[in-house]
């Protein structure tokens, strides 16, 4: 076996935290056990596959009728940002995410909580079936084994780092950071180790993340990917950007935001706002990703009512953001406004003033203001009446217009001279020629930071972390806000990141880890009391 492998053996390692639940049971009977195929190349293959297929996965409690927010790891993102103020929806009685927008039912024992928590630890498993028959494999192991290696570990810290982010207090906030995140399972934990899992503290949370990523780049460091569906040591380099800028390690953030980014090229603002392969098509820009099929679940059950372009393409006709429902996913109004008239991103929202998208769909004109087309259906309008077509779609999960806002970021809170040059570039060079950035303190930068990338990286799973790390208040209720035709529409307004981003642990957790119990929970958020629209007239821009 591999020096690399070798290093898991030692007693640091080998004495991790365990399991995230004693009843974890990816489901019976879909994946060979570790027992069953020390060494088979194939079978670690086919786990490795599930990896990847269970980013796209429905239905992960065995109902049969799921709910639809149950569409694998993009339905996370829409969970998340629904918590918000910059995904809106044209709220009725259709909108199943109204009880993570307005923070109803979201306690530990309801079903939509328990959601991303059952998702993770059921990835985080399929994992570690890997790690263990790779473990169990005797003399050299082969460059496919090593690789595979990688890809587990690399899936591993995509897990944590998500769901330390969402159940940690707050924000990690450096070496000292003893607050609780969650328990960690590896692949050799046994079943009473596991009944007695604790949370773990902040510090050690993130040193175990970074170590899964030197393990995933060590093994990874030669692996070329047949497509952007795989992680590459880019994609590594690019999660440790994030957990790096997250920690507040700026000069480790920038060096491998930097590193991240070699051989991938931005998105013109003509790539960005493509009418055909407008954020459903792989590009250069676009450093890892996923794809749905037409045979996926997702795509086909409910006649393609329960995925991502059903809930967030304007320009289908099948699903839930169609004239069907009218429940279109739209942009805040004040944030549609930061951007300028120059600004390539701003047509793909509805101008409320002009009516102007940029769509040739023959319905667009009766979406609502700020409606958004940023995500087409597959070949654009020509996929738009078939959900085996359009909502076939591959996603980013990490595109380099991201690595370079991480690095604008991360220099700026170097050298601010530095970092508003960078800023000024990226925007400047893609999105907007006209575009200016004169801060001349940290605090304008970072906001104008958090600005951007709120725009950038709309709809794809970031904001909600960014107001948390920023500690940045959540403000729906303002003047000219376009939460005020929406019925069943809370507006929330707080003056720092709201309480209710850090989600319940739930409640089989804390009824079957005595590593946590309700001693060690995160408590129940409480619905908050809604900002009268009487007072809307008397706010102004949020920030």
């Amino acid at each position: 076996m591999k020096k690399i492998i070798m290093i898991l053996l030692i007693p640091a390692i080998a004495a991790v935290a365990l399991s995230g639940c004693i009843k974890e049971t990816f489901p019976e009977g879909s994946t060979i056990t570790i027992d069953q195929k020390p060494g088979s190349l194939h079978g670690m293959l086919s786990d490795v596959l599930a990896l990847r297929t269970f980013l796209r996965s429905n239905d992960i409690f065995g109902y049969g009728g799921n709910p639809a927010w149950d569409f694998g790891y993009p339905s996370l993102w829409l969970e998340r940002e629904s918590m918000g103020q910059d995904l809106m929806w044209q709220n009725n009685n259709y909108n199943h995410w109204r009880q993570f927008y307005e923070v109803i039912s979201m306690g530990a024992g309801y079903l939509a909580n328990q959601h991303p928590w059952t998702w993770y630890y059921k990835e985080n498993y399929q994992a570690n079936e890997i790690i263990g028959a790779i473990i169990s494999v005797e003399g050299e192991l082969s460059d496919d084994e090593r690789h595979y290696f990688g890809i587990a570990y690399f899936f591993k810290a995509l897990v944590y780092f998500d769901l330390v982010r969402m159940y940690q207090p707050g924000t990690y906030s450096g070496a000292e950071d003893t607050r609780l995140t969650v328990p960690f399972v590896e692949y050799d934990m046994t079943v009473q180790q596991k009944a007695n899992n604790p949370r773990k503290p902040a510090n050690e949370a993130y040193a175990k993340i970074l170590e899964y990523l030197d393990i995933a780049a060590e093994n990874l460091v030669d692996y070329i990917p047949e497509d952007e569906t795989y992680p590459n040591l880019n994609v590594v380099d690019g999660m440790r950007a994030r957990v790096y800028l997250t920690m507040g390690e700026w000069e480790l953030a920038r060096q491998y935001a930097v590193s991240a980014m070699a051989g991938y090229t931005a998105m013109s603002g003509d790539q960005y706002c493509d009418k055909v392969t407008g954020f459903n098509t792989p590009n250069n820009a676009w450093m890892f990703g996923m794809t749905f099929t037409a045979q996926d679940a997702a795509v086909q059950n409910f006649f393609g009512l329960v995925n991502f372009t059903s809930w967030m393409s304007s320009e289908q006709e099948w699903g839930y953001a169609s004239g069907e429902t009218s429940l279109f996913p739209r942009i805040d109004a004040w944030l549609y406004h930061q951007m300028s008239p120059t600004d390539a991103r701003k047509k793909l929202f509805k101008n409320p003033d002009t009516g102007e998208i940029f769509s040739d769909h023959s319905e667009i004109t009766t979406r609502p203001a700020y409606a958004s087309v940023k995500f087409r259906p597959k070949t654009g309008t020509g996929g738009s009446g078939d959900p085996q077509i359009g909502a076939a779609v591959s996603l980013p999960l990490m595109r380099v217009e991201e690595m370079m806002l991480i690095e604008a970021e991360a220099e700026g809170r170097l050298n601010l001279a530095n970092g508003v040059a960078k800023l000024n570039t990226f925007v400047q060079t893609y999105r907007d020629p006209n575009y200016v950035c004169a801060a001349e303190r940290e605090t304008d930068f970072i906001n104008e930071i958090f600005i951007q990338r709120r725009l950038e990286l709309w709809g794809e799973g970031f904001s909600f972390f960014d107001f948390k790390r920023l500690n940045k208040p959540v403000i729906r209720g303002y003047k000219l806000s376009n939460g005020k035709s929406t019925n069943h529409y809370r507006a929330y307004n707080t003056t720092e990141a709201p309480y209710w981003l850090t989600w319940a642990i739930i409640e089989t957790e804390t009824m079957n880890n005595a590593g946590i119990g309700l001693a060690n929970t995160n408590p129940d958020p409480q619905t908050p009391d809604a900002v009268p629209e009487s007072g809307w007239e008397t706010l102004n821009a949020p920030y």
